[in-house]
């Protein structure tokens, strides 16, 4: 009996004994690994709930993107899955779908900034402000041109008024040479057009209105 415990005991201090020894623990670590993951021991968190996507930015642009010194520009934007939109500068928080019209005074660049709990995105529109030279300043300008009333019977008379400013010289066909601001009465016995033209050394600028005769 000895005998055989001492085989057995020598058995395991040889290589092929340790080696199947190393086998069978192995095999049974394994074993235990497969138990463990099919308890799900090794799955990860499951979110809670679906996945919350980041804001998406629909629409944002300037119309016109280039203005000239005080003219105005208008914002417009349209924001979806955000909490809260913000453009800067100067605006703020904003609604997620809107249009904001201003005049900024010189080329600005616009950020909308898009947040909810994914986290934030933005978009970027810039509104260029045109720089005027002296030339351009210089160019007449109409302020009106306009017959009153705009159609008559034959023999009535209308009144055409105008104003022209920073010019040299204006004339209305088929009138004649005028001064850059006045009145004056016709009485055409057909519908006439009335051609505008205002120059000066920059340039020149031009109107047309049409006087209707009504005939019975």
């Amino acid at each position: 009996m000895n005998g055989g415990d001492n085989d057995k005991k020598s058995f395991w201090n040889t290589l092929p004994g340790i080696l199947t020894g190393i086998a069978a623990v192995i095999t049974a670590i394994g074993g235990l690994l497969v138990i463990l993951d099919s308890m799900g021991v090794f799955d990860g968190d499951e979110p809670d709930g679906p996945q919350i996507e980041l804001p998406k930015i629909e629409q944002f642009d300037s119309d016109p993107a280039r203005i000239n010194p005080g003219e105005a520009s208008t914002l417009r934007w349209a924001v979806s899955g955000a909490s809260r939109a913000t453009i800067v500068p100067e605006i703020g928080s904003v609604d997620l779908t809107g249009t904001r019209r201003l005049s900024p005074p010189e080329t600005t660049a616009y950020i909308l900034i898009a947040e909810n709990e994914a986290g934030r995105v933005e978009a970027v529109v810039e509104v260029i402000v045109e720089e005027i030279t002296e030339t351009e300043e210089k160019i007449p300008t109409i302020e009106y041109f306009e017959s009153n009333p705009a159609g008559i019977h034959i023999g009535e008379s209308a009144t055409l008024g105008w104003s022209v400013r920073d010019v040299t010289r204006v004339a209305i066909e088929p009138v004649g040479r005028v001064d850059p601001t006045g009145t004056k009465q016709v009485s055409p016995s057909e519908t006439t057009t009335y051609h505008l033209i205002a120059e000066n050394e920059a340039g020149s600028v031009d109107a047309t209105i049409i006087l209707e005769v009504i005939r019975p």
